[in-house]
């Protein structure tokens, strides 16, 4: 079904000048682009069909981490993975338990920016606007551990 849907889809755009206005500024800027209107399903259509067709990674940002959610799910549906980052949860500045969830989230989203940048990176507005740590900051405490390693969780 899914198949079906992407091939009408692609058949509808090849001659459509917006498509390819589209195509051609991702391809060579100026950046940043903002794109008004698409939703749901057929964003997620426009964002899989946008990275085989230009090169880095495409950042969507969305209203709420439902939207962010759902659209990581669409986007499966046209055969592209998306990397969620997700937004803390609370204010600022309010606490937050030490055991949190989104303490693992987040660090393996940045995890994943850093080693491998996904093609597709969906943020909510609140995440988006979230400061991180400097990327050489993080970066220099990541450490690798594998199978049969041996290390001293204390230096951790």
């Amino acid at each position: 079904m899914a198949a079906v849907l992407t091939d009408l889809l692609r058949r509808s755009h090849k001659g459509y000048r917006p498509w390819r206005e589209l195509v051609d500024r991702l391809r060579g800027g100026p950046f940043p682009l903002t794109v008004w209107g698409p939703r749901g399903a057929y964003l997620a259509f426009l964002a899989a069909e946008l990275t085989g067709r230009v090169t880095g990674s495409l950042l969507i940002i969305v209203a709420t981490d439902q939207e962010a959610e759902s659209l990581a799910v669409d986007l499966e549906l046209f055969g592209a993975r998306a990397l969620v980052v997700p937004w803390w949860g609370v204010m600022p500045y309010r606490p937050l338990p030490r055991n949190a969830a989104v303490f693992g989230r987040r660090t393996r989203a940045l995890v994943d920016l850093l080693v491998e940048p996904p093609r597709i990176v969906v943020a909510s507005l609140r995440a988006f606007l979230t400061p991180v740590p400097a990327r050489e900051r993080f970066q220099a405490r990541l450490r690798r551990i594998g199978r049969g390693d041996s290390f001293d969780p204390v230096e951790l």
